[in-house]
């Protein structure tokens, strides 16, 4: 429920919050409390996939995770949304991903109306051979809200239609 929070303070907990969700489906809301900058030896970091994603970042930053997804799809912080995606006031700098196609730092595929708000991604290396984004690699349906990178794409793929994107900017 929204009035238990688990405070993320570390990248052991990070790692712990993506495997109960990839895993378990848990249903878990997060608020990160410190910087977390990711070990150099840590282990590759699986895209979370889940139905249900809340999390505040609380204007901390997650600096130095590398995702290196090869032939992968669907390659981020969080991969494909199940139904809905609650993100904001995230920073990712330093950090790597790379994948076959729908790649973004934040998320992979915004695909069933969740909000990415008030998050930025810099320095950050954002790879694929198509839709990729360096803070969402694609919006099927959802919302970019006063997000920023500083690269030349901020999301990958969006139905310009839609109006998905509301004051947000790249270089």
């Amino acid at each position: 429920a929204e009035d238990d929070v688990y405070e993320i303070g570390n990248a052991g907990q990070l790692y712990w919050y993506a495997q109960q969700l990839n895993e378990e489906n848990a249903e878990i809301y997060v608020k990160l409390i410190k910087d977390i900058t990711i070990p150099e030896n840590a282990p590759n970091w699986d895209p979370i996939n889940a139905n249900y994603v809340y999390l505040d970042g609380n204007f901390k930053t997650i600096s130095g995770l590398k995702c290196i997804g090869g032939e992968a799809e669907y390659v981020g912080l969080f991969g494909y949304e199940g139904w809905w995606y609650e993100i904001s006031n995230l920073h990712i700098t330093d950090s790597y991903f790379e994948g076959k196609s729908y790649v973004g730092a934040i998320v992979a595929y915004l695909s069933n109306g969740g909000n990415v708000t008030n998050c930025y991604v810099t320095n950050t290396t954002v790879k694929g051979d198509g839709n990729v984004g360096a803070l969402v690699g694609g919006i099927g349906s959802g919302y970019v809200i006063n997000c920023y990178a500083d690269t030349d794409t901020l999301v990958g793929y969006y139905d310009a239609n839609q109006e998905n994107i509301e004051n947000s900017y790249h270089l």
